[in-house]
């Protein structure tokens, strides 16, 4: 717009004072207003990390107070659970071993014959044991070349304790019994070969030593 506004205002002593506004001078008083210089503080200016930095702190001092009066009672529940998992905690059972898939182990506890137990492997590696395992298909995955022999030791397993101290393994062919105060007992067959077609040496009749135990799974 090329043509100007004119008004006229009468004033008490009958002057007139005349204004006159160009419509096209407004928007460049529009466009110096928006080129103006942000300050050092404008959100323009300050990179993603610091606005989110300082949303964090904001809400952060406001929360301050909360905190600091529930502080005692969080840290109490802290060393509570600290405490706690140094007796018990959750495990996990991942395959069709045992009757269930979920248990909770009270760390140190006496476990009476025929209770399931979790304990540590000590044994030794049986080739290809972890082949088909989606934990290795998963550092195959990246870029990792992991050991198929297993079980590791100290891996945790979960089975039932059926023979203790003084109790006698007997072997009939590939027949495995148990001799316990409880009575004889049928414990299954030894597998010629693991499911992975990897041969294994049947278990030797024997008395269960001291500090052993015979553990034991139904495979259901």
């Amino acid at each position: 717009m090329s043509t100007a506004m004119s008004t006229a205002m009468s004033t008490s002593m009958g002057t007139s004072v005349s204004t006159s506004v160009s419509a096209a001078s407004m928007p460049s008083a529009t466009a110096s207003a928006n080129s103006a210089p942000a300050g050092p503080d404008s959100p323009s200016r300050l990179s993603l990390r610091a606005r989110v930095f300082q949303s964090l702190r904001q809400r952060f001092n406001a929360r301050w107070p909360t905190i600091k009066r529930q502080f005692p009672r969080d840290l109490v529940i802290v060393l509570w659970l600290v405490m706690l998992v140094q007796f018990m905690g959750p495990g996990l059972v991942l395959t069709d071993s045992v009757h269930t898939s979920l248990v909770w182990v009270l760390k140190g506890a006496p476990v009476r014959q025929g209770e399931l137990a979790a304990f540590s492997y000590s044994g030794g590696q049986i080739a290809r044991y972890y082949e088909g395992d989606v934990s290795i298909w998963m550092q195959r995955v990246l870029g990792m070349d992991p050991p198929l022999a297993g079980p590791n030791k100290g891996d945790g397993f979960v089975k039932y304790l059926m023979g203790i101290e003084g109790d006698r393994i007997e072997v009939q062919d590939d027949a495995v019994f148990l001799n316990t105060a409880r009575g004889r007992f049928f414990m299954g067959r030894c597998k010629p070969e693991s499911r992975r077609g990897v041969p294994l040496e049947p278990i030797a009749p024997q008395v269960i030593p001291p500090g052993f135990a015979y553990m034991w799974a139904p495979h259901v």
